[in-house]
């Protein structure tokens, strides 16, 4: 080993030590820890680039064993070179790796999936609905035509899909396209069959590790808990929160299987279901470290934080919350002036408006269960009067 890396040890009981087995830049790109568990337990943290600009730094894949070699996350497509560099610096045969799982599938994540599926051999671990959405779209939301904020959403949707295609991003558009379809193509052959798959739910046990389903980032994430540290994918992060889903219908198909009554996908979607996650994560021992997939290094320094971290990002969405009232102080405004109020402009620019509108709509549609705001058929958003949403979210928590 190279050197040990300093981290907060006081927070973070469970863990024996931390070493760096090869550095990576500022951001934790090209990096890779042994990390060292009191009860024993070796679990190497891997830095994984993407194929597209990211202000989140790598994605972080972790490998441990747990009856057998088990890899967690897989990183973008493009990733599998560094990838399998990472595995000969730590000694490790790509061969004997026994699974792949994964916390959630979004591309940075199960991008490069399939192509590690296809080099080891090994079987593929998801939560049940990963394999439930495999055919679906990215951006083929179940939008409620009834709902004047679907509406917006679609609105949006359409904008930033015409602004992808503006001749002016065609290299962009191109690059992104031809990801997407062997993205696409890697789940349809997935679905095929041919490869050994595993559907997980919440409260299986593997092994040392127990499955928790955290919904809310995506309708499919999944934390891994095992000897006092929490593997969390996107559901936990250090420095910055996850971006909340917005309710969603369940397709037909989905619906029926799930539940009897699926409206706009509550259970799976949402802010409020993101917290209830949270929450559930707090029930843990609050010494838990998380291993998070992304920021476990950042600006030279390595953010190792325990559950408690789940409080912070309550705490992250209940500013939001009121940032949002204090923007409809002055009377009835739109989703679009919402957005422009709460952030800055530079992340407005090209796509960002439709990623800050699909956020406002997230914490909008806990604002009208709370009953603290009313939105017309024709998308004004209004203050009802009261001012429920701080005891709302404390009857989550608490």
């Amino acid at each position: 080993m190279l050197n040990d890396i300093p981290w907060r040890e006081s927070i973070n009981p469970n863990i024996a030590n931390i070493e760096i087995v090869r550095y990576g830049d500022t951001d934790g790109y090209g990096g890779i820890f042994n990390i060292s568990l009191k009860t024993g337990r070796l679990i190497s943290a891997i830095a994984l680039p993407h194929h597209y600009p990211s202000r989140t730094g790598p994605t972080w894949a972790y490998l441990t064993n747990n009856d057998g070699l088990t890899l967690i996350d897989a990183g973008s497509q493009g990733a599998q070179q560094a990838l399998e560099e990472a595995l000969i610096i730590l000694g490790q045969d790509i061969n004997a790796i026994d699974r792949l799982i994964l916390t959630h599938g979004h591309q940075d994540h199960d991008g490069n999936g399939y192509e590690f599926i296809i080099n080891s051999h090994s079987e593929l671990w998801a939560h049940e609905m990963y394999f439930d959405y495999l055919d679906e779209d990215f951006f083929d939301y179940k939008l409620d035509p009834s709902s004047s904020l679907h509406r917006i959403v679609g609105k949006y949707r359409q904008d930033m899909l015409d602004w992808q295609k503006h001749p002016s991003n065609a290299l962009a558009h191109e690059h992104w396209k031809k990801h997407h379809d062997r993205y696409k193509h890697g789940h349809s052959r997935i679905m095929t069959g041919d490869i050994v798959c595993k559907k997980l739910n919440d409260g299986d046990v593997f092994g040392d590790f127990t499955f928790i389903y955290t919904p809310g980032h995506s309708v499919d994430q999944v934390c891994i808990y095992t000897d006092g540290v929490l593997f969390t994918g996107d559901h936990v992060l250090p420095q910055i929160s996850p971006h909340p889903t917005f309710r969603q219908t369940l397709p037909k198909r989905l619906s029926k299987k799930y539940s009897k009554n699926q409206f706009l996908g509550r259970e799976h979607f949402g802010l409020e279901r993101y917290i209830r996650s949270l929450a559930k994560i707090l029930l843990l021992n609050p010494d838990t470290s998380v291993l998070p997939a992304h920021r476990l290094y950042n600006h030279n320094r390595l953010h190792i934080r325990n559950v408690n971290r789940c409080k912070e990002i309550v705490r992250h969405h209940m500013r939001r919350l009121e940032k949002i009232v204090e923007a409809l102080e002055g009377g009835p405004i739109t989703v679009e002036d919402i957005a422009r109020k709460i952030f800055i402009s530079r992340k407005l620019l090209g796509g960002g408006i439709y990623a800050a509108v699909n956020e406002v709509v997230s914490h909008l549609e806990l604002l009208i269960d709370s009953g603290d705001i009313r939105v017309s058929m024709k998308g004004q958003v209004a203050l009802t009067g009261s001012r429920n949403f701080h005891a709302y979210i404390n009857s989550i928590i608490d």
